[in-house]
């Protein structure tokens, strides 16, 4: 018989193995060892631990994943808005509605009504962008909070009480970009101003479309 013993480090593993008698007592050292393992993290640099080796694979795999999940709801959005009739089942009927200007939809849909094709369009145009929503349960001070929420402040009192839709039409009427860039840009949309949008397309569209299954 015999027995083993471990000593586990952070980046290393000691044994060593016992030769027992039958009742169990060490009769001798049978061997021992250590193994090193290289460390699982960047040199550490000014009393600061250094980063995990796995920091990288984890960012990339939550971008495959974001993307995946980003995919996935275009493609539900898309399923549904045929179940409605607001989109063509055949897929390049739906390729040929990309050359309807969103904006100007988007801008349209609150003042009058619009065709279930043109409405289909409206609606997954705004489902492609989600807007800001922190997910941080923390009193809004973390550096993701404190550098976006001072765009969409800015934008919300831009909008002066249209829609998203309305004003980003109006910046591309005036030749402005109407890609929100994080903190590259001045102004950044919120989940808020999207479902905002959505209410005030439904009320107004709602008289000429449904807008849930039957």
């Amino acid at each position: 018989m015999w027995r083993l013993a471990l000593d586990m480090g952070t980046n290393s593993l000691g044994w060593v193995a016992f030769e027992l008698d039958s009742s169990g007592n060490v009769q001798q050292l049978k061997d021992a060892g250590v193994r090193i393992f290289t460390d699982g993290r960047e040199p550490s640099s000014y009393s600061r631990v250094g980063d995990s080796l796995a920091v990288e694979r984890r960012l990339a795999r939550g971008a495959r994943r974001n993307r995946d999940r980003r995919l996935n709801r275009k493609r539900q959005l898309v399923r549904r808005l045929v179940e409605l009739g607001l989109m063509p089942e055949n897929r390049e009927e739906r390729k040929a509605l990309e050359t309807l200007n969103p904006y100007e939809l988007r801008a349209a849909a609150v003042e009058r009504a619009l065709s279930p094709h043109e409405l289909g369009r409206t609606l997954f145009h705004i489902g492609q962008r989600r807007g800001f929503l922190s997910n941080r349960k923390s009193n809004g001070d973390d550096e993701e909070t404190g550098t976006i929420k001072p765009k969409i402040t800015a934008l919300r009192e831009a909008l002066k009480g249209q829609t998203l839709g309305q004003w980003l039409k109006s910046q591309l009427d005036d030749g402005k970009s109407v890609r929100f860039r994080g903190e590259e840009g001045d102004f950044y949309a919120d989940r808020a101003m999207y479902l905002h949008e959505f209410d005030t397309i439904r009320k107004m569209q709602e008289p000429h479309h449904s807008l849930s299954a039957s």
